[in-house]
């Protein structure tokens, strides 16, 4: 591949793909109890998934953030892609202890304005230690 195009395309993709660094992964408690701290930038999250109609959401004990897998303004097209990932997601971690990397927002409140804050633009959720989370 010739090197501008290589150039071209990371400077193109390469803010899609990416994530927070997991290696330091932050608890939803931490999270809540630290928002001026996150509040409006990248995390890697850790807790407990939940994705199910109107209630996805990532929790550490009795603490819960919401998890916002559309974003406002989409197309069609756009709601498709976004569902498959989340149904993929659903399959394979449902109930589990996971890394959620995306963008904390105490302006996000979910569904109903249910939740204290949330995290959006999520770009991966992979599994985590179980011994990571507070179930």
């Amino acid at each position: 591949m010739q090197p501008r195009l290589l150039a071209l395309l990371t400077a193109v993709l390469l803010p899609t793909f990416a994530f927070a660094d997991c290696s330091n992964p932050i608890p939803v408690s931490k999270l809540l109890a630290e928002t001026q701290n996150y509040d409006e930038n990248p995390v890697c999250a850790t807790g407990k998934i939940n994705i199910e109609f109107e209630e996805n959401d990532l929790s550490e004990g009795n603490k819960s953030i919401w998890l916002g897998f559309f974003k406002r303004g989409s197309t069609k097209e756009e709601i498709a892609k976004d569902q498959a990932r989340m149904d993929a997601w659903a399959a394979e971690f449902q109930g589990k202890c996971v890394y959620v990397n995306g963008h904390f927002s105490t302006a996000t409140k979910g569904h109903f304005g249910m939740w204290p804050a949330g995290i959006n633009s999520i770009s991966n959720i992979t599994a985590a230690p179980k011994n990571t989370c507070k179930l």
